[in-house]
């Protein structure tokens, strides 16, 4: 599931929690590309090979609004 606004805020509390329990060392190195609310456009770009700035609107609900 794509969140928008801050990104995913269970996936935020989990990893806090995570760090404080076993350390900085047990943290997933896919921490940070599942908190980030353009990763949509991110994966878009990939799948067809495109270079360049990518941009995804994160503000509040804005995200997933379809023009």
């Amino acid at each position: 599931m794509y969140r928008s606004g801050i990104g995913a805020l269970d996936e935020i509390a989990a990893a806090g929690e995570l760090l404080r329990a076993r350390g900085p060392g047990k943290l997933s190195p896919f921490f940070v590309p599942r908190v980030l609310a353009n990763m949509g456009a991110g994966h878009v770009a990939i799948r067809h090979g495109l270079r360049g700035p990518s941009h995804s609107a994160a503000t509040a609900c804005a995200t997933g609004a379809l023009l």
